[in-house]
């Protein structure tokens, strides 16, 4: 997407690169516009009506960086900036009205705003316009092969929530697209090389069993830590399975623990099932029916029907 030349004027210098405005977080544009010590600065050009220094300043009162955080002026200066066309603004606006953040929660009005920007081109309009067509919100009708367009059109600029949400597309069959694991590979792909958790965890996962890649249970490993490392209960899961069984990593029960414990302590209740049964085994860990009992019965808890047997056999 690409401002226009004269966005900003003289009156500051506040510009934002087209890649940032794709894929940037609001931090990563506040730091590249040096927020913090540029306030008056940004604060003059927006009052002078500069489109690009308004929404900096909506973000800037959106995450309280420079300024109190204030939901109220973060949608005025977004409004301001919007109502003069700045697809990054509009996103914004529409994003605050999905949210109820300084306005009335209006899914409506936020398609209205939604669809401005992702007409002028901005990958995030576009994937969240995806997905109201998926869900039918917002005043449109639900229509999965126009949510498929949105979606592809934002993985197509780099968004790599969208290019995750295309690999689920082609892996799923969805929106009228045929099944297709080497497609799916090929999006996964694209999001997991910029640290997309879930991405990583699909590839990984693709790898794993043969999907659309050759198998690899290194490659499988690879990319289930990347993702387990970011904090993913599925990654962790499954990068546990791995070491319990050898496959890609040399066997290791006490990793295989580490890494059940890490999805169990997020209340993953498979995973709190293996960890009662790595306590009931001693496996990868000191013996103990105590620990098993209370991992058996968070699972259980949590309607985990193997785990409630387990459960009652070791209570009676």
């Amino acid at each position: 997407m690409e401002e226009p030349e004269d966005a900003v004027g003289d009156v500051a210098d506040i510009s934002v690169p087209a890649a940032l405005l794709v894929t940037g977080t609001t931090d990563e544009v506040l730091d590249h516009v040096n927020a913090e010590s540029r306030v008056n600065e940004i604060r003059t050009s927006a009052e002078a009506d500069q489109p690009m220094a308004q929404w900096v300043l909506g973000l800037m009162y959106f995450s309280g960086r420079g300024v109190p955080q204030n939901y109220t002026q973060m949608v005025r200066w977004y409004r301001a900036s919007a109502e003069q066309g700045l697809a990054s603004a509009q996103n914004s606006l529409g994003q605050s009205y999905i949210a109820g953040l300084g306005v009335t929660e209006n899914h409506t009005e936020a398609v209205r705003w939604l669809r401005l920007a992702a007409e002028q081109g901005s990958a995030w309009a576009q994937h969240s316009l995806g997905t109201a067509y998926e869900h039918g919100a917002g005043g449109v009708s639900e229509n999965h092969a126009q949510a498929v367009e949105w979606y592809r059109l934002a993985a197509e600029q780099g968004l790599p929530n969208s290019q995750n949400t295309m690999g689920n597309v082609y892996r799923n069959g969805f929106g009228g697209v045929t099944q297709n694991y080497t497609e799916a590979a090929r999006w996964y792909r694209l999001a997991a090389e910029q640290d997309h958790a879930v991405a990583q965890n699909w590839l990984g996962s693709l790898y794993r069993d043969g999907n659309g890649v050759r198998q690899s249970h290194s490659n499988a490993v690879q990319w289930l830590r990347q993702s387990a490392e970011q904090g993913l209960m599925a990654s962790q899961s499954s990068l546990a399975f791995q070491y319990r069984r050898g496959e890609g990593v040399r066997q290791n029960h006490t990793q295989a623990v580490y890494w059940f414990r890490q999805a169990a302590e997020q209340g993953q209740a498979m995973s709190q099932r293996q960890l009662g049964h790595a306590y009931r085994l001693g496996e990868g860990v000191e013996q103990s029916t105590e620990q098993a009992l209370y991992w058996f019965g968070l699972a259980a808890e949590q309607g985990d029907v193997n785990a409630q047997e387990w459960l009652d056999t070791l209570l009676n």
